[in-house]
């Protein structure tokens, strides 16, 4: 952290948490407990907000729309939907029974596999984007694969990746192995390639994974000032479905577009639903709005945290 924001931690340094796909779940409930420390005077911070991208707020809601919108995208015909809301039904059930966590784990690698099998492989970051075909192993324990097909290597925890994974071309690894880790002052040298712990946390958090964040959303709307911006895009198959929230908080309104200067093009749409709660549906973009469409991106930052004047 720079010297400012250490010097002015306690006092004019405004503080954002941004998240992104399952990383919005966590933010919620860390927001939650850090407003109500700061409300009881352990903690001292200017916490104003959450931005929360394409989050995993309500799994259960999330995969009850994955059938008919792959059937709607043509990616299934009738039979395939059927067999996916099958699948579907078998996760919800077993989230259902709390008293056997791992039950929904085993649901939910059971459904990843017939996606695959009735899709043949999709983009699941923006199903817009090829992909290819990969038939996985009936052995395979982990579901990341299932998820995130690019990175086959997610597998195994036992070893680094293949050379090949981790080159100095790799934009993730020199994003966060270059800016990211000189700004927080970590040294970036005799450290593990970026994501090879990626399949051990997976698994510790399998049992939480699946859980609904929904009501810690309610409740910061309710009881803190906090103002909470998710924004997200159509076309990938992970977070989409009903938050369910409480209608006295949050009112629907139509969406307008908004654009960004100087192209005038119109990169989504906005919603209010009430003072301190906008949702943003971005155009051009799948899971990743940050990198599929930064221009939108930038015009959602600049309009809530500040900076260049936005219409």
């Amino acid at each position: 952290m720079s010297a400012i924001t250490m010097n002015d931690w306690e006092g004019s340094v405004p503080l954002y948490i941004a998240s992104e796909s399952y990383g919005g779940r966590i933010a919620v409930e860390f927001a939650y407990a850090l407003a109500h420390a700061v409300q009881g005077g352990t903690i001292r911070c200017n916490l104003r907000g959450l931005f929360l991208g394409s989050p995993w707020l309500s799994p259960v809601d999330s995969i009850a729309a994955w059938p008919q919108y792959l059937a709607g995208l043509g990616f299934v015909d009738e039979g395939g939907r059927e067999r996916i809301e099958r699948k579907v039904a078998a996760v919800r059930d077993t989230v259902r029974q709390s008293e056997r966590p791992g039950l929904s784990m085993e649901g939910w690698h059971g459904l990843q596999q017939t996606i695959v099998q009735e899709t043949g492989g999709i983009n699941c970051y923006n199903v817009l984007k090829p992909s290819r075909k990969e038939i996985q192993p009936h052995d395979v324990e982990s579901d990341e694969v299932l998820v995130y097909g690019e990175t086959l290597w997610w597998y195994s925890d036992t070893g680094p990746p293949p050379p090949e994974s981790h080159t100095s071309s790799n934009p993730l690894e020199q994003l966060m192995r270059g800016p990211v880790s000189h700004t927080l002052g970590i040294a970036a040298t005799k450290r593990p390639p970026w994501g090879t712990q990626r399949t051990a946390v997976f698994d510790a958090l399998g049992d939480d994974f699946l859980q609904s964040s929904v009501g810690t959303v309610q409740r910061l709307l309710n009881e803190t000032d906090l103002e909470l911006v998710v924004y997200s895009a159509r076309p990938y198959r992970l977070p989409a479905g009903d938050t369910r929230l409480d209608g006295s908080i949050v009112r629907t309104l139509a969406g307008e577009p908004f654009t960004t200067e100087p192209s005038g093009i119109i990169e989504g749409y906005r919603s209010r639903y009430s003072d301190r709660f906008t949702h943003y549906t971005v155009l051009r973009a799948g899971h990743m709005v940050p990198a599929d469409n930064p221009s939108a991106m930038l015009h959602i930052l600049h309009r809530h945290v500040g900076g260049t004047p936005v219409e």
